[in-house]
């Protein structure tokens, strides 16, 4: 502690006594001392004067401590939304939530200094070091939905050699990736959590035919109007395809690790999002019901590391 901060904490204290001072003044010749033997006028200024030492009050490293996490949050929150920008969906949204909550505990322990702790600190400089690492070691993956898949087709079988290729360019940075952190971070887990997202545009569906008997079974509800009927199929196609390029990347990526990764734990989240615009797409009147720029599948990888 500096001389200066000690120096306003004797200020503070002396104003604290002389504020004690000035309480029991009035009453040290009352009744109140007269009627408990055992209460001095010294002994209830002492014990006053005691518990007014107990306040609690952020050091100066501390408070620097708190300053530099905060600076840390914003620069970190700055490179997420430029993110953003380019993928809306990505699964670097969450962490968004993970920064906010830690600017609400350098605040709170601002009112209360009791709640500073270096554990707390050094688990919350983690996350941060870690939504910075995935933001530079990755982009997600976005493939056109025409050179991935052939036309009406869904499965992992019909992926295209350019969809597999660009695929595999993931792979290799997730490879890298997940090696090197667990070299970085020795005795945490590592976790992986992909998210894989598919867009359609509005083309319809041939009634009777081959990807509609195979798209039926999993629409939930009947639709009587035309329009509903081909964004259901759609909803479902896109499902279909995003599930297939996640089903690729995984099994490569499992392909490529080495043998200590066997279990590396996967959080997997597959979303079809059919004839919805992605999301931060603007309504240009440009973008038509038939579209090659809304069939899409995205792959937004995130590792994390768990203390």
């Amino acid at each position: 502690m500096t001389s200066t901060h000690h120096n306003g904490l004797l200020t503070l204290h002396k104003s604290l006594i002389a504020g004690i001072f000035s309480l029991i003044e009035p009453i040290k010749n009352t009744s109140l001392l007269r009627h408990w033997p055992s209460i001095s006028y010294f002994g209830l200024l002492s014990s006053l004067v005691y518990l007014s030492g107990c306040a609690a009050f952020l050091t100066q490293e501390q408070t620097s401590t708190l300053a530099q996490l905060q600076d840390k949050v914003t620069h970190t929150r700055i490179r997420v939304d430029e993110k953003l920008k380019g993928n809306p969906e990505s699964l670097l949204r969450e962490s968004l939530t993970v920064l906010d909550s830690i600017l609400e505990y350098t605040e709170a322990v601002k009112t209360d200094p009791e709640r500073f702790s270096p554990k707390d600190i050094q688990a919350y400089q983690l996350k941060i070091s870690i939504i910075n690492e995935n933001i530079e070691r990755f982009s997600d993956l976005k493939l056109q939905a025409d050179v991935s898949f052939p036309l009406g087709r869904y499965t992992l079988a019909d992926l295209t050699e350019y969809g597999r290729q660009e695929s595999d360019l993931l792979v290799d940075k997730l490879n890298t990736a997940l090696q090197d952190l667990a070299r970085k971070y020795p005795g945490h887990t590592i976790r992986l959590i992909v998210k894989s997202v598919g867009y359609t545009d509005q083309t319809s569906i041939v009634p009777g035919s081959q990807l509609e008997q195979a798209l039926l079974p999993e629409v939930t509800s009947s639709a009587s109007e035309p329009e509903q009927r081909r964004a259901q199929l759609n909803q479902v196609l896109s499902r279909y395809r995003a599930d297939s390029l996640h089903t690729y990347v995984l099994q490569s990526l499992r392909q490529h690790l080495p043998e200590n990764f066997k279990d590396l734990e996967v959080v997997s989240q597959i979303v079809g999002l059919g004839e919805e615009l992605p999301r931060g797409t603007p309504p240009e009147p440009g973008y038509q019901r038939k579209d090659d720029r809304r069939r899409v599948c995205i792959v937004s990888p995130f590792i994390e590391v768990v203390p």
